[in-house]
C-alpha cells in the first residue's frame, strides 16, 4: 500500500443538499428548517396546525363581539354613579 492516500473522486450533490456557512447561527437555522421539513409531513403536525388557526379566528370573532357589544352600549353605563358628597355642599 502506498504512504500517499489517494483521495476520493469528487460526486454530484443532490440540489435539494443545502451546504451554507459553518457559524452557529447559520447551522441553527438549517436544523430548525430540517425539523420543520420533517414535521410539515406529519398528521399530528397538520391536526395541531388546524386547531392553532382555529383558536385564532374564534379569539379574532370573540374580540370583535365583545368591542361590538362596548362600543353599543350608553354611555351612561361608563359614567360611575353620582353621589352627593355632604362635606362638599356647604
Amino acid at each position: 500500500m502506498n504512504s500517499v492516500e489517494e483521495a476520493l473522486p469528487l460526486t454530484e450533490r443532490d440540489p435539494a443538499i443545502v451546504m451554507g456557512q459553518q457559524d452557529a447561527l447559520s447551522t441553527l437555522c438549517r436544523l430548525i428548517t430540517a425539523e420543520l421539513y420533517v414535521l410539515r409531513g406529519r398528521m399530528l403536525s397538520k391536526g395541531l396546525l388546524a386547531v392553532g388557526v382555529a383558536a385564532i379566528i374564534v379569539f379574532v370573532i370573540l374580540l370583535g363581539v365583545v368591542t361590538w357589544s362596548l362600543m353599543n352600549r350608553p354611555m351612561s353605563d361608563f359614567v360611575p354613579p353620582f353621589r352627593p358628597r355632604p362635606w362638599l355642599c356647604l
